[in-house]
């Protein structure tokens, strides 16, 4: 990691790099920003329909960003699903 920031602007043309700089730590911060925000307005909810539907909805769109940003087989950075 240390590498990739001291040469970012090289990172940041080489798509594995970047994936670990920028894309991966940006989808699990906004994942997590989205999982508080929904228990936050979960909270403020009058009704239990709409408690549950906006946990849905953030945690659903929280859950979306983790699995996009994690390193899948074919991707740019990507990994082993299983390592021998």
């Amino acid at each position: 990691m240390q590498e990739i920031l001291n040469h970012f602007g090289e990172s940041m043309k080489r798509a594995d790099t970047r994936f670990y700089a920028v894309e991966h730590i940006s989808a699990m911060f906004i994942a997590i920003a989205l999982s508080h925000i929904g228990r936050i307005l979960a909270r403020k909810a009058t009704s239990t329909a709409a408690k549950r539907m906006r946990l849905l909805v953030t945690f659903g769109l929280a859950t979306i960003l983790i699995i996009v940003g994690m390193p899948w087989p074919g991707r740019p950075g990507g990994r082993d699903l299983f390592r021998l």
